[in-house]
């Protein structure tokens, strides 16, 4: 049995409430995986390792870090580059899904859209992760992709470990938009993280009023340094509803605009994904 290891980056951010799990969306978390040629695949596993890949403060005062579940899709490719099949995964801390392997697939991707995270403190009074702060991860597997055969042997596996894990571009805050104060603009921090940072991902998190989707609308902004409008776009101003903007490495300001002429409150959730493959080959 072979296989090979591959670091990824991870983030972190400071926990807000008592719950101690956070979940975060992510379009950029795609894991791809060449297994060699020749070996037997009658089934592949996808296993989220019960780890730490995070560990901030020493002795008495230490904070760590878990994944705790990913949902996204598994795919399986021809030599090609062809898409013969994909299936949707949820698969908790210290858990692991089983697909079956279809016929002619020469490689896969597990594609991460929704990352949880836990943390887990030993005390009151740990550290927390500072913005814009980039720090090494344990190096533990966290993530594996296996190939078996049909007696459920491993055949071959790409074991994913952490390499980075990478510091929010701001602390963490509810943005809330209404009606008296429709405009809310808030600076971000990206000189040691710019580059981690693959997309902006915004969810309306709750509405206080009655809104129309077709007619109220959220518009979020990425500006540079002299505000000037890198990138927008617009969100129905209705809980559960999300979009997304590719980060643009000169964004210094996010800007959250209600367009509702009703009587509102609508908070927004803004959210970085990380690029869980940059500098790493």
């Amino acid at each position: 049995m072979s296989y090979i290891t591959k670091g990824i980056n991870l983030p972190a951010m400071y926990f807000y409430d008592a719950s101690y799990i956070w979940g975060g969306y992510s379009r950029g978390g795609s894991i791809k995986y060449y297994p060699p040629v020749g070996i037997t695949i009658a089934s592949w596993k996808v296993t989220v390792f019960d780890v730490i890949y995070l560990v901030l403060g020493t002795g008495y005062y230490v904070v760590r870090y878990y994944i705790n579940r990913i949902k996204g899709k598994f795919r399986q490719y021809d030599a090609s580059d062809n898409l013969l099949d994909e299936v949707a995964v949820d698969i908790g801390r210290g858990v692991s899904q089983t697909i079956p392997a279809v016929s002619g697939v020469d490689h896969v991707e597990l594609f991460i859209t929704y990352f949880e995270f836990l943390r887990s403190a030993s005390t009151s009074g740990v550290p927390y992760p500072e913005v814009d702060s980039v720090y090494s991860g344990t190096g533990n597997e966290v993530i594996r992709i296996a190939s078996l055969d049909s007696s459920g042997n491993e055949t071959s596996s790409l074991r994913v470990t952490s390499y980075r894990v990478i510091g929010m571009a701001k602390d963490y805050e509810d943005i809330q938009v209404a009606s008296e104060n429709p405009v809310r603009e808030f600076s971000i921090t990206v000189n040691n993280t710019n580059p981690y940072i693959l997309e902006w991902y915004f969810i309306i998190d709750s509405v206080t009023g009655t809104t129309d989707p077709n007619v109220d609308k959220v518009k979020v902004e990425l500006l540079d340094s002299n505000k000037n409008t890198i990138n927008s776009t617009l969100i129905p101003a209705t809980a559960g509803s999300s979009g997304y903007l590719p980060h643009d490495q000169s964004t210094r300001y996010i800007r959250v605009t209600l367009l509702s002429s009703k009587r509102v409150i609508v908070v927004v959730k803004v959210n970085e994904a990380i690029n869980i493959a940059y500098g790493i080959s």
